[in-house]
């Protein structure tokens, strides 16, 4: 690697490590668990969850999430792929969170995805909770925040953070 491709690598890992330490500050100190999350009237709701994700078939990758609202299964179907001037990539994609009450939350992410060494890669970008697919204490949901990806020799790692709304 050059020396200028180890620092990017090296300045991703640590700017993911201290967002995912600030995000695990705050999911252990919120004041509430997942279920009583779900019992609380409607209100703005964090949302911050850790997402560890493989390719588990064409334009699409599986995995496991962990936050606010529980643990839960994840899917994301890569929605659209577009290279960019930059060496980048427009990344779209849908993630579908299924929780163990079978309800289900739906985001539509967008951002930029950027190659580091041969299939790793950085991402940086936005998440909305899609209007469409959500279900159980998620039907009517609202919200956004941010996402920040990488795979480095692995799976990919992700981290939501944002807000979201649940309908009354």
């Amino acid at each position: 690697l050059s020396d200028m491709a180890i620092l990017l690598t090296r300045e991703t890992l640590k700017t993911f490590r201290a967002v995912a330490l600030a995000a695990a500050i705050l999911f252990a100190t919120l004041p509430f668990t997942a279920f009583e999350v779900s019992a609380r009237p409607p209100a703005h709701r964090p949302l911050v969850a850790a997402i560890t994700e493989d390719f588990c078939g064409p334009w699409i990758t599986c995995g496991d999430s962990h936050g606010t609202f529980g643990p839960a299964t994840v899917e994301s179907v890569i929605t659209g792929f577009e290279p960019l001037p930059n060496g980048c990539f427009y990344d779209t994609h849908t993630t579908t969170l299924t929780f163990a009450d079978a309800s289900e939350l739906a985001l539509d992410i967008v951002g930029q995805l950027c190659p580091t060494e041969g299939s790793n890669f950085r991402f940086l970008g936005t998440f909305s909770v899609a209007t469409d697919g959500n279900s159980g204490r998620f039907t009517g949901a609202t919200g956004a925040g941010s996402v920040l990806a990488f795979r480095e020799n692995g799976p990919i790692h992700g981290l939501l953070i944002g807000r979201i709304s649940l309908a009354p």
